[in-house]
């Protein structure tokens, strides 16, 4: 993906420092042992400090238009880009985890800063309403989310497919509890699910990538008992190794998550409010 060149250097490494953060929770030998090994791949993706000799300030993070880019520094037409909003928001959840873990303010709220804005961001130019406050009823109309955002261009598309489950789906994933606070459930509900279950119901490569279980992800903030029914039904071949949308969302964490959506249900039907579910 162009590590070289500084491309997705949050996307990767903010992989290593979230399981770092869930490592550092329950295991406090490791975490003094690897604790600089860790913040230096922070310092790579969003270093705070001018001062620092190695590692540029927020390598990725747009202060102006308060989102990152992905793209490194080779030059492009569009200028430069972003795909995937949520692993950009796993990349800062995974240092405020880090910070609240090694009970670090300093990181802690680095993190929760960026991931504010980024979550803010995400939902105004790549989650689409209509009526949009941002795109043209030409492309709103047509599109519940934005695939890759240029400098100069929107695409509903993503950099290995055109699908629209592709494109539905890296805006999901990593599934983690941070989801609830990106993906808005009035947008899920009226906008973003309808559309990817019609693209899912539409292609049997759905389900054959793994990218159904996002839809899952997606289905479980606003119908829960319909996503535990239809997590309980995906063949075992969709968590193989060999699934590039399902190799790092696994069966147990798939059927995790919807679970866990299933008390925002029972706190709202004790709290005497009627439950959205989708039928």
């Amino acid at each position: 993906f162009g590590n070289e060149f500084y491309n997705d250097h949050h996307f990767h490494y903010g992989y290593f420092v979230y399981a770092s953060a869930v490592l550092a929770k329950y295991n406090k030998t490791w975490a003094s042992l690897y604790y600089e090994d860790v913040v230096m791949l922070i310092r790579d993706y969003a270093n705070p400090s001018a001062a620092d000799p190695y590692f540029p300030t927020y390598r990725h993070f747009d202060w102006y238009l308060g989102h990152s880019w992905a793209s490194g520094i080779i030059a492009n037409p569009n200028g430069r880009n972003q795909e995937s909003t949520t692993e950009a928001i796993n990349a800062y959840y995974g240092i405020y985890l880090f910070g609240d873990a090694m009970d670090n303010d300093a990181l802690r709220h680095l993190g929760k800063s960026l991931l504010t804005m980024e979550i803010h961001s995400v939902q105004n130019y790549w989650h689409v309403d209509l009526p949009s406050p941002v795109y043209p009823p030409v492309f709103a109309s047509a599109h519940t989310v934005v695939g890759i955002l240029w400098s100069n261009l929107v695409q509903f598309q993503t950099f290995f497919g055109v699908q629209g489950f592709f494109v539905h789906g890296i805006q999901v994933l990593p599934v983690t509890a941070i989801l609830p606070l990106v993906l808005r459930k009035s947008w899920v509900q009226e906008r973003a699910f309808p559309q990817f279950h019609q693209e899912c119901e539409n292609a049997t490569a759905c389900q054959n990538t793994g990218f159904i279980t996002f839809m899952v992800a997606e289905q479980a903030i606003v119908d829960p008992v319909g996503a535990w029914h239809t997590a309980l039904e995906l063949p075992p071949p969709v968590f193989s190794a060999g699934c590039g949308g399902c190799n790092g969302n696994s069966m147990t964490n798939t059927r995790y998550w919807v679970a866990s959506r299933f008390s925002s249900l029972l706190a709202s039907q004790k709290r005497g409010k009627r439950s959205n579910l989708v039928t």
